[in-house]
């Protein structure tokens, strides 16, 4: 039988989706039982205190008055609560005064009081304590009653738990339920998310391995016909290889060529040698950050698989596996847009836009990580706003970029505010943040490549600096312009997008 280490990636995801899906539900299923009873019971004896407050008060002049029928009369306002299955009142000497019971058929009282719990049996001349206790299925509640500080009896009453006994089945079969329904989706959720995510990521991977082991440059990972983060890597990283197989057949040319004269054949021989380092060096280093996330993901499954975690260690595992799947394809999606951009690749699928309905959409996708930093989000857009003609996709980009880019540098309860105006032609977008803010020397650099305020900011925050100079590049493209505005260190910062409003609209 293989070891879990040893499963496919695939199995291993889907056993951990379903694992972690089944502790999840069946901890919150026997918590929310287990806070259902404890709650009903208090509930119970908080209302048969309250109950018996009240009835042990107006018995009081029952007993005083020697009136046993007056006083079961008072305990028969009891038939109102359906649980209470019977009720005595006992004298001070303990003896049976008067009693109320749901079913006659049903065992009478004593006709002596028992002492309470921690009572001895001669003591029933001293008052009993107040207070509840279980017998069985009946929950008992002792109240003495009391007029001008004497104590007159006690009041005894008895309720039914077989109620909350019902509702623990019907939670349990609830919660089975659930719990089955829950697990199928998961599976289902799982095998996708194989198919979708680990098969690519494991083919390019082994391709990447058998290229830097054999120097096989025709190898080639399988295309996929999507236009999402893997299939853009899978191309580029195909692309990539035939330079690799251009580059090697110059170099074997190159080589057959400094066969012929030796002084060339050496400087030539020391340039290939060097590229063929470099080679080496880049798809080592290729293959390494390609596994490295996988490796996260494997590593952490395999101690969730294994059990025995702590809940704080398995959500940090499960948080991990996130991080790592997040940053990943946040690093591709960067990296390819910036090398698009720079290689004058990237096209535009323009159309007219209503950016208010784009932004609403932008400041629903950075919510939960507002919610999380505890970061107030606000749009004001007018209504009536006139359209640009644009590329949808790469305008919400835009705004993503600077929700994003404000809520990663404003602190806890902090502010971020998308504004949107028109003005002379132009439709501007304002995203203005009380967070860190942005030092005047480096205001003119902050839309550069690669550049970042400073060291402690970068290694605190993340990131590669490409985010703002995305947002210049597309917002250029569009043909319009952006600018950034801070007072300094800690006072916040605002980022303004202008574009031109599409022909035929507005004022």
């Amino acid at each position: 039988m293989k070891r879990a280490r040893d499963l496919p990636i695939g199995t291993r995801l889907t056993l951990t989706l379903l694992v972690v899906s089944g502790i999840a539900l069946a901890t919150a299923s026997a918590g929310f039982i287990a806070y259902d009873r404890v709650s009903t019971a208090a509930a119970m004896e908080r209302r048969l205190a309250g109950e018996a407050e009240i009835v042990g008060f107006n018995a009081a002049s029952a007993i005083l008055f020697r009136d046993p029928e007056s006083a079961a009369t008072t305990l028969g306002a009891l038939s109102a609560d359906l649980p209470v299955a019977s009720a005595a009142i006992y004298t001070a000497g303990g003896d049976l005064f008067a009693v109320y019971q749901r079913d006659p058929a049903a065992a009478r009282p004593a006709p002596r009081l028992a002492p309470s719990p921690g009572q001895s049996p001669g003591q029933n001349d001293v008052a009993p304590t107040a207070g509840n206790e279980i017998e069985g299925r009946l929950l008992v509640v002792r109240e003495p009653i009391v007029f001008e500080g004497t104590r007159l009896g006690t009041l005894v009453i008895r309720a039914d738990l077989s109620e909350r006994e019902q509702r623990l089945r019907r939670y349990l079969v609830i919660a089975a339920t659930v719990f089955v329904v829950a697990l199928g989706v998961g599976l289902l959720g799982g095998l996708g998310l194989s198919r979708v995510i680990t098969r690519p990521l494991l083919q390019l991977a082994e391709v990447a391995r058998g290229v830097e082991e054999r120097g096989d440059f025709t190898r080639r990972a399988p295309p996929l016909d999507r236009g999402d983060e893997l299939g853009l890597l899978v191309s580029a990283f195909n692309s990539m290889l035939s330079g690799l197989q251009q580059r090697d057949r110059q170099l074997r040319d190159a080589q057959a060529e400094l066969e012929q004269r030796l002084e060339e054949r050496t400087q030539l021989y020391q340039q290939a040698e060097e590229a063929n380092r470099l080679k080496d060096e880049f798809l080592a280093t290729l293959s390494h950050e390609l596994r490295t996330p996988l490796n996260a993901i494997v590593g952490w499954t395999a101690l969730l698989l294994q059990g025995g975690l702590e809940p704080e260690v398995q959500a940090r595992a499960i948080a991990t596996i996130d991080r790592n799947a997040r940053a990943q394809a946040k690093l591709v999606e960067d990296v390819l847009d910036v090398s698009r951009i720079v290689s004058g690749k990237l096209a535009l699928k323009v159309q007219r836009v209503d950016l208010g309905a784009l932004a609403g959409l932008a400041i629903d996708s950075v919510s939960h990580a507002a919610v999380a930093r505890q970061i107030t989000l606000a749009l004001h857009a007018p209504p009536g706003l006139p359209a640009v003609n644009g590329d949808p996709d790469r305008l919400q980009q835009v705004m993503w970029n600077l929700l994003s880019n404000a809520i990663k540098f404003t602190p806890t309860g902090g502010h971020v505010t998308m504004t949107l105006s028109f003005a002379r032609g132009q439709v501007e977008m304002e995203v203005r943040d009380d967070g860190a803010g942005i030092a005047h020397e480096f205001l003119p650099h902050v839309f550069e490549r690669f550049r970042q305020a400073d060291a402690s900011s970068t290694r605190t925050h993340g990131g590669l600096g490409l985010g703002l100079a995305i947002v210049r590049h597309l917002t250029e493209m569009h043909g319009g312009t952006v600018r950034a505005e801070s007072a300094g260190v800690g006072q916040g910062a605002a980022f303004t997008v202008s574009l031109p409003a599409a022909a035929g609209t507005g004022a």
